[in-house]
């Protein structure tokens, strides 16, 4: 048995593609099973040797959601995926059928290029295990049975709800890391997606943040629009007009900074008008990402609600195993993930700097009350979770 771990969007350490590989990757070593990693073919040298990974798929996964001028050009660029995709998988020699495929975050493109790819191979197939993302606004008519989106993306993923082919006789498996991104899915495909254990794991116990005396508000990672990143000019000259706030401090990281670019260098004029407001800027290692999030006590996820109503963060999880408060869209998937595990947070509705900041307000006016739920959920989740190895659930649920 083989662990392959299949991932077109890794490239560099920014974002979560990174994080997954070494999580995951290192969670199959620790079952003792052998590893190989096909990543992007502009995968940069550092990776490579780091990694141990082989430079290989030409198309990152959102290549082809960025051709959205229309309908007929997204589909276009779609079937222009698939058949590079296929391609390339079809070129994969020495695949064994007790082989597991393990492929990171796909989109139709590539869902469809893999169903062709196992159904190619027939019984001789490997056991696959696709992580089915992206963000999705899709609404479902429980009258008539029917499903709707203006979104573009949406709409390809619901075409391939239509065509895909079910996998009868193949070890062919979806997958995502919360339970309600996976009704979503399996309602938009048309066929099972399993829920596993995120494999960002609870790496150490996490801190009772009551009685803190400052308190760090931030936030981290691949900045984006759909982020509300661009909110963060707002939030921070509010948090400047701000009275009985000189315990309050900003740490806002950007792994890659020369994109947003005008809201970055808007961020770095706003710190030299104020200590107490830091950037981190630039991709961070494993270790330094952690420290980063350990070192917030407030972490604010100003986050689109409609894009975010359908997918999960992955901060959100790690700023919760850390013991800090968290301020997240209403009605997201990550609001339904906080309430689940009884944790006091704080949402808002509009998409608005005022409505984040009044949420912010609510928090850190009350901090205590918030850091002491956070804590006992962030222990509990401690206690369930520090063990867990998506690796071996796998092999146990698919093998």
């Amino acid at each position: 048995m083989r662990f392959i771990y299949l991932d077109c969007s890794l490239i560099k350490t920014a974002g979560h593609h990174y994080n997954f590989c070494k999580r995951i990757i290192g969670m199959a070593e620790e079952a003792n099973i052998p590893v190989k990693i096909l990543a992007n073919s502009s995968l940069e040298t550092d990776l490579i040797e780091e990694l141990n990974a082989v430079p290989y798929f030409r198309y990152h996964a959102y290549w082809a959601p960025s051709k959205l001028e229309s309908m007929r050009s997204a589909l276009t660029a779609m079937e222009t995926v698939r058949q590079a995709t296929l391609e390339e998988l079809m070129g994969i020699s020495g695949i064994r059928s007790d082989d597991i495929i393990y492929v990171n975050s796909v989109l139709p493109a590539q869902l469809l290029a893999l169903n062709q790819w196992a159904q190619s191979m027939g019984p001789d197939a490997p056991t696959i295990i696709a992580e089915v993302f992206f963000k999705t606004s899709v609404t479902f008519n429980e009258q008539t049975y029917t499903e709707h989106s203006d979104n573009i993306v949406d709409n390809l993923w619901l075409y391939i709800g239509d065509i895909l082919p079910k996998p009868e006789k193949l070890n062919f498996n979806l997958i995502s890391f919360d339970p309600k991104v996976s009704d979503i899915y399996s309602r938009i495909l048309r066929q099972p997606v399993f829920t596993l254990t995120n494999p960002l794991s609870i790496l150490s116990p996490p801190q009772n943040r009551t009685g803190k005396k400052i308190i760090t508000v931030g936030l981290g990672g691949h900045q984006r629009y759909q982020k509300g990143y661009h909110h963060m000019v707002g939030i921070l000259c509010n948090f400047l007009q701000e009275t009985g706030w000189d315990n309050v401090r900003f740490r806002l990281h950007h792994s890659s900074p020369d994109e947003m670019h005008d809201v970055q260098q808007a961020l770095r004029e706003l710190t030299q008008l104020d200590q107490r407001i830091e950037l981190v800027e630039g991709p961070l290692t494993v270790d330094e990402w952690n420290a980063f999030i350990d070192s917030l006590d407030i972490v604010l996820c100003p986050y689109e609600p409609v894009a975010y109503k359908g997918s999960w963060s992955g901060l959100v999880r790690e700023a919760l195993s850390c013991g800090s408060p968290v301020i997240v869209p209403r009605d997201s998937v990550s609001a339904d993930f906080l309430s689940k595990k009884h944790v006091l947070f704080e949402d808002f509705a509009e998409w608005t700097v005022s409505d984040i900041f009044e949420a912010l307000k609510k928090i850190v006016n009350d901090y205590d009350r918030y850091a002491s739920s956070t804590y006992k959920a962030a222990k509990l989740l401690y206690e369930n979770e520090h063990e867990a190895n998506i690796v071996k659930e796998i092999i146990e649920k698919f093998i």
